[in-house]
């Protein structure tokens, strides 16, 4: 384990329980959510890196304008 890993928990043992149980429903929230988007790029990968190359064929013939980026 990661020794900033180590620490937060370490951080987080020290909590009232009910803090506890919270993250760490909120850390399994995230790692699920980083699997779904894993198994979604792994099973999509062909299809992006088509849009990739026509995207890059449409620009490289001039059919793409530059979009304005806007002033905060």
């Amino acid at each position: 384990m990661v020794s900033a890993l180590s620490k937060a928990f370490e951080v987080a043992g020290a909590l009232p329980e009910d803090r506890q149980e919270l993250i760490a429903s909120l850390i399994m929230t995230e790692l699920e959510s980083d699997a779904k988007w894993e198994d979604s790029f792994r099973r999509s990968g062909d299809q992006l890196g088509r849009f990739a190359l026509a995207a890059w064929a449409e620009f490289e013939s001039g059919e793409t304008i530059e979009l304005p980026i806007p002033k905060k």
